[in-house]
């Protein structure tokens, strides 16, 4: 049965469900912008809006965005950890999603470029959260975003799948998961309306956050293995290497 899902064809869609693409940016992804807009103006899902959250340091990319007729607002940063910056970046596209009556948001980092039909594939499955696959690092440091729960008696752990063991989660499968991310995620507004995105403090990110949060729920996600989408995530986090996240 779960085979079958994954390779039903596109025009089993309902395409009646609307669908919010929240893109949560910086000027520091502005390399691969235009590529990115040119993919998520182009899907093939045919009933999608696209919501840009920005957060750069002041009010010029936002400008930029509004300019090139895309819907933006703008997060500021303030003089805080770049965590909660994100946290409230997250949080005000899921509020907007709620407030205008999305049936999903389609979360998406905008230094990914997912398959121009990612919407269908992911939709078909009709599960609470489910995700496309990518990969972090680049060369030998890379590895698959996803995280699974391993359990030994009491004893709970999550750890990222590395070393490349990463690669038996490749078969084109859907896998359940503790974590996939935030990058290309598809999320139900069922789910939205429970689980806000917070940061509470700590060194770890509103994303891992929202994976405990819906894990405490009972809310499952999963990872469709045969949707694989572009990271180009290197520039970015050079950057991020070169100015440590300020600790509070």
């Amino acid at each position: 049965m779960e085979n079958k899902k994954l390779y039903r064809t596109p025009s089993a869609i309902t395409q009646s469900r609307k669908v919010l693409i929240g893109v949560p940016t910086s000027e520091s992804k502005n390399y691969c912008m235009d590529e990115f807009l040119g993919r998520i103006k182009n899907l093939s899902y045919n009933n999608y809006d696209i919501l840009i959250a920005d957060n750069s340091p002041d009010r010029h990319n936002y400008k930029k965005f509004i300019q090139e007729g895309v819907d933006c607002v703008y997060i500021k940063p303030k003089d805080r950890p770049i965590q909660a910056t994100l946290a409230e970046t997250h949080e005000t596209i899921r509020q907007y999603a709620l407030r205008k009556n999305y049936d999903y948001l389609f979360h998406l980092e905008s230094d990914i470029i997912v398959p121009q039909d990612i919407i269908e594939r992911l939709m078909i499955h009709d599960l609470p959260i489910v995700s496309g696959c990518y990969f972090i690092g680049d060369g030998s440091n890379s590895f698959l975003m996803i995280q699974k729960k391993e359990s030994w008696g009491d004893i709970r752990e999550v750890a990222n799948i590395k070393d490349g063991a990463d690669l038996n989660m490749m078969d084109g499968k859907l896998h359940e998961v503790f974590a996939c991310g935030l990058g290309n995620v598809l999320i139900r507004r069922d789910v939205l309306e429970k689980i806000p995105f917070r940061w509470d403090g700590g060194d770890i990110f509103p994303d891992t956050y929202f994976s405990f949060d819906t894990d405490s729920q009972g809310i499952k996600k999963f990872v469709d293995t045969s949707v694989l989408s572009i990271h180009h995530n290197s520039s970015w986090t050079e950057k991020l290497l070169n100015n440590p996240i300020k600790k509070i």
